[in-house]
């Protein structure tokens, strides 16, 4: 095909997706050749979502009739005869482009007409790029209550929708955006607005040309939403599904998209699934996004933060957060951190989190915003250290500072010269304490502990993420220890022993002398646990060449699925036990 041969009315049907297939294939690979056709696709294509939008964007930013004016003044001008306009006049023999070019022209003089009676900024054929962050943007600069804030929040949904279907949707502006728009959903304080005003500031500064960019070098060739060539008619499908969204028609958009196996197509599937509240379908597929891989991956962890905070399970949405984070970009620390703070309510963990980025910008931001997260996060070294030296030897004061489930079966006694906490007369044999905040995660708890008298089978289990009916334990038995996963399913608990998770220890549990146990438990990614356990007798000469370790990552598909905080205690049965030394300090991150 020649540049004669694509026409302009041919790349107006591409660009809307209304030719077939074999025709649209042949314009597609023409376009790949030919730079001056491609611009000009390209600006149809800008044209057309400005066009889509133009009339209820401007209905509720002009005066009353104003929209309605230049419209109507733009098709009496193009109605007019061309030799009145000083147009060009088109041969008769051609009626059927000289339809089209009318159809085209009609809306781009009528956006011509709009933008200049609005003084708004123009080189025409270049409209601005995110026009519902414009809004947004202008919007928020006067709220300042949590009501004005929240009446945000039709505007913060089209901005979003505008960056994933964008030509390359970029994964820190989708995020931006999502934390945007959970804000104008969830803000609670006014002082929420800030934040607000920080993340569009960096949306805005982001679109601003860099000065030493060169506008005739050639953009380097890049995954995008509107590839060209062999896979033309399902580009045509996913522009057409890109503007439905932009309209908020995610229904329709979906059942466009629904059953493409291509990676950027899905994540044009997923959003339009997770919009219409068909959210088992979103699940799916974002689950096949994350199995196909590709440039497009890096939303699928945003896709999947969206689906959970849609379900109201913002601890797995700061996981998916902290993921990406991870793996993707520093900066969305930012997002793990914010959610960490307003919805999971550990602000100490907020801090560490908000610490982690690198981007200057950010770091200014949580200085002035969240100081005190920061400051907790910085001096809590540990989140608890007890050595039980400050108590009397009796009873466990009412006022320890971190409240037992249990506290009637275990007091203060002194052995060897030192305090330690065990069981009294009512946990002879017996007992249960478990301590600390269910918040907790990503952190190693250590304690010594020494078996004083036992029956002929003694355990005791030392337990980590703790939260009632779900936790990780380790297990002491004889000369042995092995982990223990109990986890919610349904009204039920479901025990597992993993066999592969399990230590020999260097010699019997009950022969008199002091333990320490160490145990590590990690979130090392949104649907996995890492649980490290190590015992070593406390007076080793070599504790390295004495310890008994091992290592095991929870990744179960489905339910029970891994636990992913909670509390930090103890378990004896058959057995009268002193512990003395518990730490819990945050996990070292690699």
């Amino acid at each position: 095909m020649s540049c004669e041969q694509c026409q302009v009315h041919l790349l107006y049907e591409f660009a809307r997706g209304a030719l077939g297939g074999e025709e649209a294939a042949r314009v597609a690979a023409h376009v790949d050749a030919c730079p001056e056709c491609r611009r000009t696709l390209d600006g149809l294509r800008g044209l057309g979502m400005e066009l889509g939008r133009l009339r209820a964007a401007t209905q509720h930013d002009l005066p009353d009739g104003s929209a309605d004016r230049v419209l109507l003044q733009a098709a009496q001008e193009l109605n007019r005869p061309a030799a009145e306009r000083g147009g060009m006049r088109r041969p008769a023999s051609r009626p059927r482009r000289r339809l089209v070019l009318r159809q085209l022209l009609m809306p781009v003089a009528a956006a011509v007409l709009v933008l200049l009676g609005l003084r708004l900024v123009s080189p025409l054929i270049q409209p601005p790029r995110y026009r519902a962050l414009d809004y947004l943007y202008a919007d928020a600069r006067n709220v300042a209550t949590v009501t004005g804030i929240h009446e945000l929040q039709p505007r913060a949904l089209s901005a979003m929708d505008e960056a994933i279907a964008a030509e390359k949707p970029d994964v820190l502006r989708v995020a931006n955006l999502q934390l945007v728009h959970y804000i104008t959903l969830r803000a609670g304080e006014p002082d929420q607005i800030q934040d607000v005003h920080f993340l569009l500031k960096r949306l805005k500064d982001a679109d601003r040309p860099a000065p030493s960019a060169a506008a005739s070098t050639p953009a380097p060739a890049t995954a995008s939403l509107w590839q060209t060539g062999a896979v033309a008619a399902e580009t045509s499908s996913a522009q057409q599904a890109a503007e439905l969204i932009r309209t908020g028609r995610y229904d329709d958009a979906y059942r466009l998209l629904a059953g493409s196996n291509r990676p950027e197509v899905q994540a044009l599937a997923a959003y339009a699934a997770l919009r219409s509240d068909r959210l088992q379908e979103a699940r799916e597929t974002i689950e096949a996004l994350n199995a196909l891989g590709g440039p497009e991956h890096g939303i699928a962890p945003l896709l999947q933060a969206e689906l959970a905070m849609m379900e109201s399970r913002f601890d797995k949405a700061t996981d998916y957060f902290a993921a990406a984070a991870n793996e993707i970009d520093n900066r969305l620390w930012f997002q793990a951190g914010y959610l960490c703070k307003y919805e999971v309510g550990d602000d100490t963990l907020a801090g560490q989190y908000f610490e982690r980025t690198a981007d200057a910008e950010v770091a200014d931001h949580v200085a002035r915003r969240f100081h005190e997260d920061v400051r907790v996060a910085r001096s809590r070294m540990a989140l608890m250290e007890e050595d039980y030296e400050a108590y009397a030897a009796g009873p466990l004061p009412d006022a320890w500072k971190l409240v037992p489930t249990h506290p009637e079966e275990f007091m203060i006694a002194e052995i060897d010269g030192s305090r330690v906490l065990k069981q009294n007369e009512m946990g002879h044999r017996g007992g249960k304490l478990v301590t600390g905040f269910p918040g907790w995660y990503d952190y190693v708890m250590s304690c010594d502990f020494r078996v004083l008298q036992a029956e002929a089978e003694p355990q005791l289990d030392f337990v980590v993420y703790d939260l009632g009916k779900s936790h990780y334990a380790v297990e002491f038995a004889n000369q042995s220890a092995r982990l223990q996963i109990k986890s919610r399913q349904g009204p039920e608990a479901v025990v597992s022993r993993p066999e592969n998770a399990q230590l020999r220890l260097p010699g019997p549990l009950a022969d008199g002398r002091w333990w320490r146990v160490t145990v590590e438990v990690r979130n090392v990614g949104p649907d996995a646990t890492q649980v490290t356990a190590t015992v070593v007798p406390r007076d080793a000469a070599d504790a390295a060449a004495e310890a008994a370790t091992f290592t095991w990552t929870d990744q179960a598909d489905g339910d029970p699925s891994p636990q992913r905080r909670g509390r930090v205690g103890f378990r004896v049965g058959g057995a009268e036990v002193a512990f003395d030394n518990l730490v819990v300090v945050p996990s070292r991150q690699d």
